[in-house]
């Protein structure tokens, strides 16, 4: 129950350090969930330091002109990804760094590719796959089929909406932003329109692994750009909730082991700079897989945990946070993200 209290593990100011680089003893136990919202933005000395051991790393590959080897594991669109690496890396490094992107969702891929792009990356690899430690197991994300969700918001015209520049607008928004909400569960896909007043606990407790666009409740967000649009009724949109739920479907997507996807794309674990990891829960259980590889110690990793019960108990976090600092990696908590900096 602890877990699940409103208590931040951070005040304002604090560098957040959860362990020290070298002394695994160090580490605190798991931070609470609502420490992700609760705890204060990580004050500028965090990012300076960050940004000057990116400045040291691609200084170091200029001299020994080696490519600067980026790896990032669920971005989603990777728009905001792209302009946090770009504050990091400046222009006459982009050249060299290679960036390879896996997200299984393969409606964001030109998304992932323009936010690059616009961003100055030009050596960008996206594959389409989920990461596994059981490559062999199928994966099924649930989805709101585009097609469908576009046919069903289209039968708000034969029930008398007028199809003006704003309904297109937003008929496009709306098909575009249901088609990037993912999960493994259909019932939390089916959750994600659900009324709050629907259930007496709030979904994004309930379901802390439901990747939503917007920290908005979903539900309300939608009625409230529906009522705009269309200028129709709470019913209404009901009706078109329950058209809406129906294009829920089954998206297989390939499993790919951290062997294969390092070895597919000839990249060594000791050559790998940068690593971020956000997987809907099951990102310890990969980090974990990525860290068994001999060489495997870049020099900044970030990764999500607030849904490591998808994959892992409490002690299997603490362990993982434990292995980190022993391997002499500071680990600080950025809200969601662990953040671990190689002392070197």
């Amino acid at each position: 129950l602890y877990y699940y209290l409103p208590i931040p593990t951070c005040r304002a100011g604090d560098r957040c350090l959860h362990c020290a680089a070298g002394k695994p003893e160090t580490c605190k136990d798991v931070p609470t969930f609502a420490s992700e919202y609760m705890n204060p933005v990580l004050p500028q000395w965090n990012f300076d330091l960050v940004r000057d051991l990116y400045s040291k790393r691609l200084d170091w590959k200029a001299k020994t002109n080696d490519t600067f080897n980026v790896l990032y594991v669920g971005p989603n669109t990777f728009e905001e990804e792209t302009e946090f690496l770009s504050g990091l890396i400046p222009d006459k490094h982009k050249r060299r760094t290679k960036m390879i992107i896996v997200e299984p969702l393969l409606g964001v891929h030109p998304d992932i590719k323009k936010h690059a792009a616009d961003n100055g990356f030009l050596d960008v690899t996206v594959v389409h796959a989920a990461v596994s430690a059981r490559p062999e197991a199928d994966l099924n994300m649930w989805w709101f089929e585009s097609g469908c969700t576009e046919t069903a918001i289209r039968q708000l015209l034969q029930d008398g909406f007028a199809a003006t520049h704003k309904f297109e607008q937003w008929k496009s928004n709306l098909t575009l932003h249901l088609s990037r909400v993912t999960t493994l569960s259909q019932e939390k896909l089916r959750a994600y329109l659900q009324d709050p007043r629907e259930s007496n606990v709030h979904l994004q407790v309930l379901f802390p692994d439901l990747l939503i666009g917007s920290k908005t409740f979903p539900f309300q967000f939608l009625l409230e750009e529906f009522k705009s649009a269309t200028g129709g009724s709470y019913i209404q949109y009901n009706q078109l909730r329950n058209r809406l739920q129906s294009c829920m479907e089954p998206m297989n997507i390939p499993i790919v082991s951290p062997t294969q996807l390092l070895a597919d794309h000839g990249l060594l674990p000791e050559l790998l700079d940068v690593m971020y990891c956000d997987a809907e829960g099951y990102d310890l259980e990969i980090m974990r897989e990525f860290m068994k590889h001999e060489g495997y110690k870049p020099f900044f990793q970030m990764v999500e945990w607030t849904g490591y019960p998808a994959c892992c108990d409490r002690h299997q976090v603490l362990e993982f946070l434990r292995n980190l600092s022993t391997l002499n990696y500071d680990v600080y908590q950025s809200n969601q993200d662990f953040v671990a900096v190689l002392d070197e």
